[in-house]
């Protein structure tokens, strides 16, 4: 288990990267840095079915009841693929470039600085 962390654009990546030997899997795990308020929870929630959408490597989960806001991405190297330097840089990067992308604008949904329409139509 390697806990790390990274700056982006703008808000801090902290992250935990593991391995699951018996499962032959990677694992990136990130808590976004900031809560979601009450009244915020539906729009982000939206958001991060968008956001979702569109990505090909990892996801965004979001905990309704807290406003906890997550990355993660695991990759499986089952069936030859070693465990590399070049594994540990994809998933690492991956994740980092993804959250880069939207962890500010899921802070500014949540801190009512940009609507869900706008989000919607940024990430059509």
């Amino acid at each position: 288990v390697i806990r790390s962390g990274i700056r982006g654009e703008d808000l801090p990546i902290e992250f935990i990267t593991s391995v699951d030997a018996e499962r032959e899997l990677v694992r990136f795990f990130s808590k976004l840095p900031f809560n979601t308020p009450e009244d915020k929870r539906f729009d982000i929630a939206l958001a991060v079915t968008v956001a979702n959408n569109g990505l090909v490597s990892g996801n965004f989960d979001f905990n309704i009841d807290t406003g906890d806001l997550y990355f993660r991405l695991t990759q499986s190297f089952i069936g030859g693929t070693v465990l590399s330097d070049e594994l540990f840089d994809f998933v690492i990067f991956v994740s980092a470039s993804t959250i880069d992308e939207y962890n500010d604008k899921f802070f500014l949904i949540a801190k009512d600085k940009m609507t869900l329409q706008q989000f919607i139509d940024e990430n059509k």
